[in-house]
């Protein structure tokens, strides 16, 4: 259940622990009081429809618009079928064979309509060859031009790349593709920070954290710029926040405690510093995925930003005094 609040964020998911309660336990009443009714069965059955729709509205909500569509194309059908075995119970293991049989068919149609392009783009990273990538993404583009997740993948090879330009407008189609983005607030907050316009970069965290409140990334990201404009309160309140989401990487916690340490150190709470720093040298896993990651090649566009707060780190773990650390920064 936690991981379900955290998928559908806090609102989504009150919304559908609500759906549930209400109809389970309308559902509940009518059985204890008329059990067996024709009437009774005919409005439990009506109860169960609501939460499923309910429910495919709720998560409808959270899904990419892709996604969306793919789901629509295997379940619509499989609904319409089951709700005329409902409404016509003596022909329902028909139209149940019919929502089984499509369901099986979708997965065959859906699997040969997989976009060969996208693949062959993956293939291309991982073979470091990022201008084929973003040639074979650029066809599926201009064959498939309405889908905000193609822009957002070609907007990561540009970043690796090193095409800045190319990555924002990327980034801005998502937008415009899909306002409530959070990918693309979040992508073009990363751009602007990394070429160290850390303004436009709270601007763009800020509209991020509006749009995804529940998800760990945003506040973690309006916490590190918040900090890097010394921020304080602000830092603090956005890096406990992602705290409190559940920051899945060791390397993302070690740098938000990192981040906080700095903050209380600024304000001479050594108490509250210290405390972060313990914190912090339970991630000795996270510095050593970040030794790793800024060493290849894919990681030029991190090492700008993140670089220096590894170093600091690093420093801590060697022991060295928390004012040696933090005088790295100047």
């Amino acid at each position: 259940m936690n991981y379900l609040e955290r998928w559908l964020g806090t609102t989504r998911y009150r919304l559908f622990i609500g759906l549930l309660l209400a109809t389970g336990l309308t559902s509940t009443v009518l059985q204890l009081a008329a059990g067996g009714e024709r009437w009774v069965i005919n409005v439990q059955t009506g109860l169960m429809g609501v939460f499923i729709a309910g429910t495919l509205v709720i998560v409808n909500a959270r899904l990419s618009s892709e996604t969306r569509r793919r789901l629509a194309f295997m379940f619509v059908p499989i609904v319409v079928a089951i709700g005329l075995g409902l409404l016509i119970p003596d022909l329902f293991r028909l139209f149940l064979g019919i929502a089984v049989g499509w369901f099986l068919a979708s997965q065959l149609l859906m699997r040969s309509a997989d976009n060969t392009e996208y693949k062959r783009a993956v293939k291309a990273l991982r073979r470091k060859e990022y201008q084929t990538a973003i040639d074979e993404m650029n066809a599926l583009i201009r064959r498939d031009a309405d889908q905000a997740e193609h822009y957002a993948f070609r907007a990561q090879l540009h970043r690796l790349n090193d095409d800045f330009n190319r990555a924002k407008y990327d980034y801005e189609t998502v937008l415009k593709l899909d306002p409530e983005s959070s990918v693309g607030a979040n992508g073009l907050a990363e751009i602007y920070l990394q070429k160290g316009d850390l303004e436009p970069a709270r601007e763009w965290a800020e509209k991020a954290f509006e749009t995804a409140p529940d998800e760990w990334i945003a506040a973690y990201n309006l916490g590190m710029i918040a900090e890097r404009q010394h921020d304080n309160a602000a830092a603090i309140t956005y890096l406990q926040q992602a705290i409190d989401l559940k920051i899945p990487e060791s390397r993302h916690r070690l740098l938000t405690y990192l981040w906080l340490a700095r903050v209380y150190y600024r304000q001479d709470d050594q108490k509250q510093a210290d405390h972060m720093i313990d914190k912090l040298l339970r991630e000795k896993r996270g510095l050593n995925e970040w030794k790793t990651i800024l060493e290849s090649d894919e990681a030029a566009h991190l090492r700008g930003v993140l670089q220096l707060d590894v170093r600091m780190a690093k420093a801590l773990f060697e022991r060295k005094s928390m004012a040696y650390a933090f005088d790295l920064e100047g």
